[in-house]
């Protein structure tokens, strides 16, 4: 059950030990691994505000078969770009509130995988492939800089991910990561204590707001 050991330990210990070679994943492998992270994802509303999203055994199943073999293949060096294509296969379904929250009991790790591969081969096609997940799950991808444009709409529609997002972005100070559709949210969040916590983003918003109102006066 290599699946189930390695989304257990990053879960749980929050590192994991990676074979040296790809490994495939059986049908018994893949039902543990749902059952593990059904339990994860009951522990994990707890926390959340508002009323999370529902479980979504599809995009849970994905991101942690995403994420295992991301880390393989950023250790394996021997392998095509081909192969690795047809390894990391797309999530084929809507991207759903509730497929985005079950991801992201994996995929909140993307940062630091992406960190991994970027710090070993700048230039290697996993970073790029890595990149493109983080435009894809912007919810789990806080902290990699964006080549490209994330899509958010489902994210900020969705009153606990819109919440929990905000939050997220807050605590690592992305300013990067904020735009005109989550500024709100993240003001908000901070109240009256954007001076405080985030000065920049106070700037940034002080800066904005004298922009809108100049443009407001002009003939």
């Amino acid at each position: 059950m290599q699946l189930t050991s390695f989304i257990d330990s990053l879960l749980i210990a929050g590192n994991v030990t990676v074979e040296g070679s790809l490994s495939l994943i059986s049908e018994h492998d893949d039902r543990k691994c749902l059952k593990l992270l059904q339990r994860f994802y009951d522990e994990d509303i707890l926390h959340m505000a508002a009323k999370p999203p529902a479980f979504d055994k599809h995009g849970a199943l994905w991101a942690a078969r995403h994420m295992y073999f991301s880390l393989q293949l950023t250790v394996i060096r021997e392998i095509t770009e081909d192969e690795i294509r047809q390894t990391l296969l797309a999530f084929n379904t809507p991207i759903t509130p509730a497929a985005i929250y079950s991801a992201d009991l994996v995929l909140r790790h993307l940062p630091q995988v992406f960190n991994l591969a970027k710090g070993l081969a700048p230039s290697d096609i996993m970073v790029t492939m890595m990149g493109e997940t983080a435009v894809k799950w912007p919810f789990s991808s806080i902290g990699i800089k964006l080549v490209g444009e994330a899509d958010e709409i489902v994210i900020l529609s969705h009153p606990s991910l819109r919440i929990e997002y905000a939050d997220r972005i807050i605590r690592a100070k992305d300013i990067k990561r904020v735009n005109n559709k989550n500024r709100e949210s993240i003001a908000e969040a901070l109240g009256d204590y954007a001076t405080v916590l985030w000065p920049e983003f106070h700037e940034l918003l002080s800066n904005t707001n004298t922009c809108t109102s100049t443009a407001t006066i002009l003939p």
